[in-house]
């Protein structure tokens, strides 16, 4: 997932892209290590928030 995540988006860092799945930088870091599964609702989050990605690639921050 990370490879992902510096592939599309290398300006953005972790922390922000967790964001992107509703998690705290923690819970992207034990899914970056294979420790936690992102599921239904983190995929649910994810595809809810695809909708500021815009924003979010353009001005390297989230938009509330």
């Amino acid at each position: 997932m990370r490879w992902i995540r510096e592939a599309k988006f290398p300006r953005i860092s972790d922390a922000d892209f967790a964001k992107l799945f509703g998690w705290h930088e923690d819970e992207m870091v034990d899914y970056l290590e294979g420790k936690r599964e992102l599921g239904i609702a983190g995929l649910v989050a994810f595809v809810s928030r695809m909708r500021i990605s815009a924003d979010f690639l353009l001005f390297g921050k989230l938009g509330a």
